[in-house]
């Protein structure tokens, strides 16, 4: 997907500061990847069957939260970015930018504070608490609703500054605007859905359950491609759209082209038919007459 982007008018209309963004998200994701791949092969080869062993992991399962949430803010702010775009108004940029950053900031301390409790687990202390009551479970919560409550405000701010653009406009603009609107909600729901069954699961699953560590792990580690679907979905939104209309365009001349042909044929049939009813009209009179 990456590689297709590269070749598209999106990636050349896009700014230098994003394609930055892009290819750090591209790496973080990469390294992300990888390390899952270590993980896998480490619980898939792995002669121990001792609990302490398998509970501690790895020491790069235990950077994954962190470079997930990394990855899950710097896409969240491309997106923000390009939302606030879309208006004018100082004031909605002011308070739109001060909530997402607050969500933000919450959503990385989340993710940072998980990757400590991470590191020590896998050291075998199980018992560490950050000063101001802050336990993994906690940690966990925090991370997985502000990255859910970050793509709402996203992708919400985007939906209704987009829909009030559409006052006014003919109905072409306003079919175009609510591909535009599809799509965001589309490109956002990647990421949403998983961060969302993660918080879920994280709030009904009791922290004394082992399968409480399990559950929510399967759901947020695809996290950081999916953030990465989802710029590169949201990016390409204006291509996508352009293309559908221009496809919509096609289909419609050559429906009116048919059409066209159609007629034509039919005006030819008429034709023959109304020349052959007069030859016949006027062999049936002078039949009669003689």
């Amino acid at each position: 997907m990456f590689a297709h982007f590269l070749g598209s008018p999106s990636w050349r209309a896009t700014s230098n500061m994003q394609k930055l963004a892009i290819c750090f998200v591209m790496l973080t994701i990469t390294v992300e990847i990888a390390f899952g791949t270590h993980d896998m092969i480490f619980y898939g080869i792995t002669l121990s069957d001792s609990f302490e062993v398998l509970g501690q992991g790895t020491l790069t399962e235990c950077i994954q939260p962190l470079l997930t949430g990394i990855c899950g803010a710097v896409v969240q702010s491309v997106l923000a970015a390009r939302a606030l775009k879309v208006t004018d108004k100082r004031w909605v940029k002011i308070v739109s930018m001060t909530l997402f950053s607050a969500i933000t900031l919450l959503e990385l301390l989340g993710a940072v504070t998980l990757t400590y409790f991470e590191v020590w687990y896998h050291r075998g202390v199980y018992d560490k608490v950050i000063p101001g009551g802050m336990t993994f479970d906690i940690s966990l919560k925090l991370w997985m609703w502000c990255a859910a409550a970050a793509d709402i405000i996203v992708t919400g701010t985007y939906v209704i500054l987009v829909h009030k653009k559409r006052k006014g406009q003919s109905d072409a603009a306003r079919n175009v605007l609510t591909l535009v609107v599809q799509g965001a909600i589309q490109s956002a729901s990647y990421t949403l859905i998983f961060a969302l069954a993660t918080a879920v699961l994280t709030q009904a699953t009791d922290p004394n359950n082992i399968m409480y560590y399990d559950i929510p792990y399967a759901f947020w580690l695809p996290l950081a491609p999916l953030y990465g679907i989802s710029l590169f979905s949201t990016l390409s939104i204006g291509q996508r759209v352009a293309d559908r209309v221009r496809d919509s365009r096609a289909v419609m001349l050559e429906g009116s082209q048919a059409f066209q042909d159609k007629s034509k044929i039919l005006s030819v049939e008429d034709g023959l038919n109304y020349t052959g009813s007069r030859i016949s009209h006027g062999s049936a009179e002078r039949g009669s007459s003689v």
